[in-house]
């Protein structure tokens, strides 16, 4: 059963099918406006069909029975004038039909997106856009922005390895993901090369890393640079194939060694080698008293079967209570002296000394703090062109007259108080008979300078300015 609600704006028939009809009508005029002209066949049909609607409800109302009711007349007069002018406006509409087409109207601007919904529409043709020719077929697709792949992209964004999710999805059955999972995994192996400055993008075709490999990268980054490197210099210099497999092959071992220790025995390598660092060569049972947290036995095992991983070697042997004991070491890095000269004259003007051994060969003596003296004795000795250095504990000792000589015309420029010693020695060595005398005098007791003084008829100033001339020349 039709439910009629109370409206109190309605307060007749007229009111009722005023406010019933105008509505429909005004939809029915909106879809008119439509350019095409089915549309305004739908028009037309709306309004028969409201006036039917019209008629069908005031019977069921009970109006229209015996006398005709004069609301219910005037009602349908004025669905008959609607009926006209809805008949008007379609014929007007055919003649228009028949006439050249117009161009079509722009459509009524749309209310602004939300930002969110917006975002890459500079991308997709939705702005910007002015210019012929437009990124896709369909104006306003949004075209997806291609992801940054970092190292660990796989592991940010599925919590799973790339590796991992390749084996998931060939399980699946998805094997036409695979292809692109697989280029996503190369650019995140590329970006863990690109960590480190030496790398060069050109070396990627020699690169034979498994996708484990890449995990151990990003986990002891600083640990295996070293050997990464190594071997991708190896790589390039390698003649034939054959030799570059061999060279990957030593890296593969490397890491596969490197993969059967545990986080512990890791750990006691590491103290190992900065323990070593620290104090230089030791012997497993001073390890342990330094603090590396494992017996002296078991530090021994791990450092004879995994030590190189950690670059902890055995550097010598010792004996204790008739037992054979082994020292380890860690590779010492080379020693650079850019300026000798400079080196050389700084140790001589804060506490260098001069003196005649025995044998009257001229005897420099340089005090160092330093644990890698021999390193810096084989430095000195290439540099210099000379045998005559050594290291005694803290110091280091020029002896002889061609290393002197060397030295000390090295250090000359750098010298300022001890700058008058140098140069009479140096003097002294080319044969200078003043200089000779400089050198005699200085190292001659208090009487036996008296008795040279006489013998040679000069007085100390005297011998003050043959030292002043030869200092400066």
């Amino acid at each position: 059963m039709m439910r009629i609600e109370h409206d109190p704006e309605i307060r007749s028939i007229d009111d009722s099918l005023e406010k019933f009809l105008a509505p429909m009508l005004a939809g029915a005029g909106k879809v008119a406006g439509a350019v095409a002209a089915a549309p305004l066949k739908l028009a037309v049909g709306a309004a028969k069909m409201g006036a039917k609607a019209i008629t069908a409800g005031a019977a069921k109302l009970g109006i229209g029975g015996g006398q005709p009711d004069p609301a219910l007349t005037m009602a349908q007069q004025k669905v008959e004038q609607k009926k006209t002018e809805l008949a008007t406006a379609e014929q007007e509409l055919q003649s228009i039909s028949n006439q050249p087409p117009a161009a079509e109207a722009a459509p009524a601007e749309a209310a602004p997106m939300p930002a969110l919904a917006t975002a890459g529409k500079e991308i997709g043709g939705l702005d910007g856009n002015a210019q012929q020719g437009s990124p896709t077929e369909q104006p306003g697709t949004d075209a997806t922005a291609p992801p940054i792949v970092t190292k660990t992209y796989f592991r940010d964004t599925f919590g799973i390895d790339g590796a991992d999710l390749v084996d998931l999805l060939e399980k699946g059955g998805e094997q036409e993901l695979v292809p692109s999972v697989i280029t996503l995994l190369r650019a995140e192996q590329q970006a863990v090369l690109k960590q480190f400055d030496w790398w060069d993008a050109n070396d990627w075709p020699l690169i034979k890393l498994q996708d484990n490999d890449y995990n151990l990268l990003i986990m002891y980054r600083d640990r295996l640079e070293l050997p990464l490197r190594q071997t991708i210099v190896g790589v390039k210099k390698a003649v034939g194939e054959k030799e570059q497999n061999e060279i990957w092959k030593g890296w593969h071992s490397r890491l596969d060694a490197e993969n059967r220790l545990s986080r512990r025995e890791r750990g006691i390598l590491e103290e190992c080698n900065n323990t070593l660092r620290k104090h230089g060569a030791l012997n497993s049972q001073t390890l342990s008293s330094y603090g590396v947290n494992a017996s002296s036995p078991e530090i021994g095992s791990l450092i004879k079967g995994y030590g190189y991983l950690y670059d902890v070697t055995v550097v010598g042997k010792g004996t204790k209570y008739d037992d054979r004991t082994l020292y380890y070491g860690t590779p010492k890095p080379p020693i650079f002296l850019k300026k000798i000269d400079s080196f050389i004259g700084n140790l001589w003007e804060v506490d260098g000394s001069v003196e005649i051994t025995p044998t009257g060969a001229p005897r420099l003596t340089l005090p160092f703090t330093t644990k890698r003296g021999e390193d810096y004795t084989v430095v000195l000795k290439q540099r210099l062109g000379v045998e005559g250095v050594m290291w005694e504990g803290d110091k280091f000792v020029i002896e002889g007259t061609k290393a002197f000589t060397k030295a000390a015309e090295h250090a000359l420029p750098f010298l300022i108080e001890k700058k008058g010693e140098a140069s009479v020695m140096i003097a002294a060595i080319k044969g200078d008979d003043k200089a000779e005398r400089l050198i005699s005098y200085q190292y001659q007791n208090p009487q036996q300078q008296v008795h040279l003084l006489k013998e040679w008829n000069v007085s100390e100033n005297e011998m003050k300015m043959w030292a002043e001339v030869i200092t400066n020349g």
